[in-house]
């Protein structure tokens, strides 16, 4: 059995079994932090090693190879998680949870989350006005109200420098074209559940304490691009955009029938712990390495020599997959081309897509209009398809739409 998520792990380690790794290279580090999460979640649980087994116990683990060897004959989960920092639930919980002390159960803290971005990820400075406000957690920015044009806020600067990666999106685009607030209104009606609606709304308008608190309830749900998927067993994968690969693992969980991985990196990023995934658990699952890249090469990471630019028609043609079940894509804003190209897609194979709209147009008027085109236009692709959206970052980025075909 598989655990995808904090939530899960926690409630079933209560009274049981961790096994430890014998790879510490790969894995020692790992444990200790979950360790201290469960510690600091109140959670009891008893370490095992692989060799002292019992038939009566149920036992969790994190390395693959312990899995592999003895799921058929004992009650083992194996714990799937991600290992890049920006990406990773877990690893961005263990940072937070530095600033509760032993005793302390963890939780929400506005005032501790403020502390874990500032000393996580806050190395872009301010400058202006915005640099001596943000002594006093102040952030001064023009509105698009003819009266009080101006409007101060807490919670984005602070001594000097903007709080975390990037700005939110209520501070990118203050003036919002008519076509961009019709779309977004358009777009919030059809989202398919509340969750999604709300996560929509505030991802663009709520303020960054908001946003925070967001994401630290995500920390214990499903890592990006596995919300509301379903199962992916024997089913085909294409993979639009690998970079660490820290999907990679969390897809081999669900044996799927093939892998298909668009990068001209191939598989010269993948995270360690990503590589011995693969070795212990690729079984049957066929993993492709195609290093050619999609529409332009100006964001691309390692380009290899043979690499070429190519369009998503290209891929299908070189394929030519008899079913493909699964799309994710997070091509560094060439989205807006990926989706012009579904169209045969949707109606052939009607695959289950997971698409990046948080990437900045700096052409358009309005910055940010791939968070309200990309919904609308694959809305009129998607014909008999729920939609739903979840937010992966405490600031603008990592937001996916999920569009899931209707039984």
């Amino acid at each position: 059995m598989i655990i995808k998520n904090l939530r899960q792990l926690i409630k079933l380690i209560s009274n049981n079994y961790f096994i430890k790794s014998e790879s510490k290279e790969i894995f020692e580090e790992y444990e200790i932090i979950i360790h201290e999460i469960l510690k600091k979640k109140k959670c009891k649980f008893k370490l095992s090693d692989s060799d002292t087994l019992k038939e009566d116990n149920l036992y969790i683990t994190i390395d693959p190879a312990i899995y592999k060897k003895y799921n058929n004959k004992f009650k083992i989960f194996l714990f799937v998680f991600t290992t890049i920092k920006d990406n990773s639930n877990l690893l961005l919980l263990y940072e937070y949870s530095k600033n509760f002390n032993k005793k302390s159960t963890l939780k929400y803290n506005e005032k501790l989350f403020e502390k874990f971005i500032y000393k996580y990820q806050s190395n872009n400075k301010v400058s202006g006005i915005n640099y001596f406000l943000s002594f006093l957690s102040l952030f001064l920015y023009r509105t698009n109200k003819k009266k009080f044009a101006f409007k101060i806020e807490k919670f984005v600067t602070k001594n000097g420098r903007l709080l975390g990666k990037a700005y939110q999106n209520r501070f990118l685009n203050v003036n919002p074209t008519e076509n961009f607030t019709k779309k977004f209104a358009k777009n919030l009606k059809i989202l398919s559940n509340q969750r999604s609606k709300r996560i929509y709304q505030s991802t663009l308008n709520a303020k960054p304490n908001k946003i925070w608190r967001n994401r630290y309830f995500q920390f214990y749900l499903n890592n990006q691009y596995f919300d509301y998927i379903g199962s992916l067993k024997d089913k085909v994968i294409i993979n639009l955009g690998v970079g660490s690969g820290f999907e990679i693992p969390l897809f081999l969980s669900t044996k799927p029938s093939i892998i298909l991985n668009i990068d001209p990196s191939g598989d010269k990023l993948l995270e360690p712990y990503v590589k011995y995934f693969i070795d212990f658990m690729q079984d049957k699952t066929e993993i492709i390495y195609d290093l050619d890249y999609l529409y332009d090469d100006k964001l691309v990471y390692v380009k290899g020599l043979n690499s070429k630019c190519i369009d998503f028609k290209t891929i299908l043609n070189r394929y030519n997959f008899k079913s493909i079940d699964y799309i994710k894509s997070d091509i560094e804003g060439f989205e807006t081309n990926l989706v012009n190209e579904l169209d045969e897609v949707i109606h052939k194979y009607r695959p289950i897509l997971a698409i990046s709209i948080y990437h900045l147009d700096v052409k358009n008027i309005d910055i940010n209009i791939q968070y309200v085109d990309l919904m609308d236009n694959l809305v009129k692709k998607c014909k008999n398809y729920n939609f739903y959206v979840n937010h992966y970052s405490y600031h603008r980025s990592e937001t996916i739409l999920y569009c899931i075909p209707k039984k």
